[in-house]
């Protein structure tokens, strides 16, 4: 199998999990954000986010690791891959029982904290929370490192579903609070880690003697990213804790329906080519080398341009009737950030294809300096823009952190993998996004059902991106008349018109 025709079966396999856990976001989010006041809604925000920033340091670098070093381990025989799964998973877990206890303590002192001091409660509810789903991360890597998509899918779907099933009827039938998500969340998602855990031991992925040598390498590669990956999610959640501050939970709930609907849509068209792409690259590296690892990652991010901008381009239209219909005309005020967020959540998402060649070259102390100076860049903006224009402006510093980091990013990650921009490409593809622009809006509102509306505008702006971009580059129309003949081919970007 060839790796085009890999990345594209994997991302396939991928982007069908995806579409499945927004589905299910569909279905709770209706239902929580109907059932929950504001300020629940709120409250639950945050202590997700915190529970996200205080896993990502207790998981101490581990499923970042996993994912790079497999192929190392896996090189050296199948034995050695194994004994380094199992290294992963016994690490993790021992780096994160004292996350729990650090979590337990930090929501004692904000019981002192009249502000804080009901998010507290919740958070103690969570904190086995950090433990299930550090060593949840590893297992999804092991399976990702292999690539067996369908083994990650099951085991993120399995949570998702049994989440929403569990914690909506705790919250409907029991507690009539949040408290039923976070004790839902916890009940699931460990009986999905045990069961992963055993079927990957029986199917011989882990052994049960780890070795302490992989557990050192892993840290040592992991750490600058853990530092990383923490400056990263408190871009993108730290600003929901500056708006509690300078405005109240109301507004927090406003704004991250906004974002957590833009992120669905982030992560389902981008993630499946993160989690497909970045094990095939590592791979190619140790066999390929530089040139072969070049060409492919950047035609990787020509045609991963031409998916992004009409996505951002598109959803800023629709988006607003779609938060009418998930979340109900109770959060219609989070329509106007649709579009700053979209961009910003894309932007985001396909970060990953500027940093490759440092990660390939395990210069992760250089990515850890990048995002550091992408928090203090955004903080610094957050305290500026939302005294003066609200949640507006957490959108508007968004866009323009991750607009800055990109640009920074491939800067300094080309001279370790020399990454080519097709930019009369791009420029065809800003060419299509507008003209899909022009289209919808010059039909205006089709129908007073959201649905339809929606539905209509969707498949025609569809429709009139693909038709321009056949029309206009012929590197796209090659490549899809060779799918419809069964023999899809990438054209390398040094070759493209």
């Amino acid at each position: 199998m060839s790796l085009v025709t890999r990345l594209l079966s994997q991302s396939s396999a991928y982007f069908v999990g995806r579409l499945l856990l927004m589905v299910a976001g569909l279905i709770s989010m209706p239902i929580l954000t109907r059932i929950l006041t504001k300020d629940d809604y709120g409250l639950m925000s945050l202590v997700f986010s915190a529970l996200t920033m205080i896993s990502t340091v207790m998981a101490c670098g581990f499923p970042q690791a996993t994912t790079r070093l497999f192929a190392d381990y896996e090189a050296k025989g199948n034995e050695c891959a194994r004994r380094f799964c199992g290294s992963m998973l016994l690490g993790s877990a021992s780096a994160v029982v004292l996350g729990v206890a650090v979590t337990l303590i930090v929501s004692l002192a904000m019981d002192h904290m009249e502000q804080l001091k009901e998010m507290a409660q919740y958070l103690r509810w969570a904190s086995l929370l950090i433990l299930i789903r550090v060593m949840t991360g590893v297992v999804l890597q092991i399976y990702r490192a292999a690539q067996s998509p369908q083994a990650y899918n099951g085991v993120m779907l399995a949570n998702r579903y049994l989440q929403v099933l569990c914690g909506v009827g705790l919250v409907v039938y029991v507690f009539h609070s949040v408290i039923g998500v976070f004790l839902g969340a916890i009940g699931v998602e460990l009986v999905v880690l045990l069961t992963a855990v055993v079927l990957l031991y029986r199917q011989g992925r882990i052994s049960r003697g780890g070795g302490w040598g992989e557990v050192e390498s892993a840290v040592r590669f992991g750490l600058p990213l853990v530092v990383a990956d923490l400056l990263t999610t408190v871009v993108a959640s730290g600003d929901r804790f500056i708006i509690q501050f300078l405005i109240d939970a109301k507004a927090v709930a406003t704004y991250t329906i906004a974002y957590d609907i833009s992120e669905y849509i982030g992560t389902l068209f981008a993630t499946p080519i993160q989690l497909a792409l970045l094990p095939i690259i590592f791979r190619r590296w140790n066999v390929g080398g530089h040139e072969e690892t070049s060409v492919f990652v950047s035609t990787s991010l020509r045609y991963t341009l031409a998916a992004v901008v009409p996505i951002i381009a598109g959803f800023s239209l629709v988006g607003p009737e779609i938060i009418r219909l998930v979340a109900s005309d109770k959060y219609s005020d989070s329509g106007a950030l649709v579009p700053y967020l979209i961009a910003a959540v894309m932007l985001s998402s396909i970060h990953f294809m500027f940093f490759i060649g440092l990660m390939i070259q395990k210069k992760t102390e250089i990515l850890m300096w990048l995002n550091f100076a992408a928090l203090l860049f955004n903080q610094g903006l957050n305290w500026v823009l939302i005294p003066r224009w609200g949640i507006m402006g957490a959108a508007y510093a968004a866009v323009v952190t991750y607009g800055l980091l990109i640009v920074v990013t491939h800067v300094i990650s080309v001279r370790y993998l020399r990454v080519t921009i097709d930019w009369a490409g791009f420029a065809r593809v800003c060419g299509g996004a507008l003209a899909m622009v022009g289209v919808v809006l010059a039909i205006g509102k089709v129908s007073e059902n959201l649905w339809v509306n929606v539905g209509t505008k969707t498949i025609l702006g569809a429709i009139v991106y693909s038709g321009m971009i056949m029309l206009v580059d012929r590197s796209f129309r090659s490549a899809l008349i060779a799918a419809v003949r069964g023999g899809f081919q990438w054209t390398p970007i040094e070759k493209s018109n």
